[in-house]
């Protein structure tokens, strides 16, 4: 499939060492904290980007000096992690964002799950959904 990038400009934040766009799945995108306030689909190929942006429980596992989202709660709906395809990042002054890209129990569906450090709060940022 290659590479695609989001529709809209990357807006604030710093990026990680990697720069301002990270790998999730098969697409390449700008952090999502770009897009904030601005909920969007977009076709990328074959996927479906979906910006959520809502506040979610999660359920983690904490071990040394990692952790890892095992289970979240959505609209009342819970959804089990089966796999985290990936984690990076995402610094703001002496705040972080810790980002995770995860599949669930559903059909292949890929979420991306971050913790703001401010706040201890966690999001669901997007849903990527193959189409």
């Amino acid at each position: 499939m290659g590479l695609a990038t989001c529709p809209l400009p990357l807006q604030g934040g710093t990026p990680t060492r990697r720069g301002a766009t990270h790998r999730f799945g098969n697409l390449c995108y700008h952090q999502a904290a770009s897009h904030k306030g601005l909920p969007y689909t977009a076709e990328m190929g074959h996927t479906m980007v979906t910006v959520i942006d809502e506040p979610i429980q999660v359920f983690a596992h904490f071990r040394a000096r990692t952790f890892s989202p095992t289970r979240f709660v959505w609209r009342g709906r819970n959804y089990e992690v089966k796999r985290v395809n990936a984690r990076w990042i995402v610094r703001d002054g002496a705040n972080r964002r810790y980002h995770f890209a995860v599949q669930t129990d559903g059909a292949g569906d890929l979420h991306e799950l971050y913790l703001k450090s401010e706040s201890m709060q966690w999001y669901l940022g997007r849903i990527d959904t193959d189409g």
